[in-house]
């Protein structure tokens, strides 16, 4: 089966995010992630308990103060943040900081609701380009026979 033209783009674009001139210096980012959700926790205004609580009830299944606590401690480096826990967390503290930090790492860049319709507009004004520069080809081609 043939790959189509928005795969190769895909693909392309994929290479291009994950190519080595993209690539940090180190992707290790335990301690650093540790220190965004320690911030984005003592920020919030709300318990720890508070916290886990609602973060139990976006997830549907139980986040313990325990667990927070093991994954926020410096003096546990075993214990792991879950990735599933990054957009309850994000999303009950009000803080994208964690969620910043691993886009960073990627070369990448998190959007805030405050600049997606600025962002939605330069890219239709983009593609506005693009459909005016092939319509003036097809009436060039057209003026020509």
């Amino acid at each position: 089966m043939a790959k189509s033209k928005k795969d190769s783009t895909a693909n392309r674009l994929q290479m291009d995010l994950f190519s080595a001139e993209n690539e940090p210096e180190s992707m290790s980012i335990d301690g650093r992630l540790r220190e965004e959700i320690s911030r984005a926790i003592r920020r919030c205004g709300l318990s720890r308990y508070q916290i886990v609580a609602e973060m139990s009830e976006l997830l549907g299944s139980d986040v313990t103060k325990a667990s927070l606590d093991s994954m926020t401690a410096e003096s546990k480096p075993d214990h792991r943040f879950p990735l599933l826990w990054l957009a309850p967390l994000c999303k009950v503290t009000c803080c994208a900081g964690p969620l910043e930090l691993v886009a960073e790492v990627l070369g990448l860049e998190v959007v805030g609701p405050e600049d997606a319709a600025e962002l939605e507009l330069v890219r239709l004004e983009r593609k506005k380009r693009e459909i005016e520069a092939r319509m003036d080809g097809l009436r060039r081609s057209l003026q020509r026979k």
